[in-house]
């Protein structure tokens, strides 16, 4: 669940609960036990060496890192692997409210118009497009 302290109007504020896939709640069991309270009384699930939140900018550094011992591109990042999750639903035909509600859009015209990669050649559609001009030729 992710929680903030900004405007509790704002979408992106709410409380939401997701499912994880199992290797995630695999990892969390074992994070869960070796994290230390704040000093205000939270305790946030991804906590710098220190016990603190993460600076934006400590946490790039060790994304880099992370990315070069793994041989990661360097051009993931946050961000581009949010879109990658968002292809991986769409393209698993699973529907956009689906998709928009685990990444945590309000609205899934924005997954469908900002996130999902768009322009690639769809299988699908050119076997749509065969079975209406060709009727008597089904593509299966």
């Amino acid at each position: 669940m992710r929680e903030s302290n900004q405007d509790p109007n704002n979408s992106k504020n709410l409380r939401r609960w997701l499912q994880l896939p199992p290797y995630g709640v695999a990892m969390l069991q074992q994070r869960i036990p070796t994290l230390k309270p704040t000093k205000d009384g939270t305790t946030p699930l991804f906590q710098s060496s220190a016990g603190t939140l993460r600076d934006p900018t400590n946490f790039n550094d060790q994304w880099r890192r992370v990315r070069s011992a793994l041989e990661v591109p360097d051009g993931i990042t946050g961000h581009s692997f949010r879109k990658l999750l968002i292809d991986l639903g769409l393209d698993a035909k699973l529907s956009a409210v689906m998709v928009a509600d685990q990444v945590g859009h309000a609205r899934p015209t924005e997954t469908l118009n900002t996130y999902a990669t768009r322009g690639r050649p769809s299988r699908e559609m050119a076997d749509v497009i065969q079975n209406a001009v060709f009727p008597n030729q089904k593509v299966e």
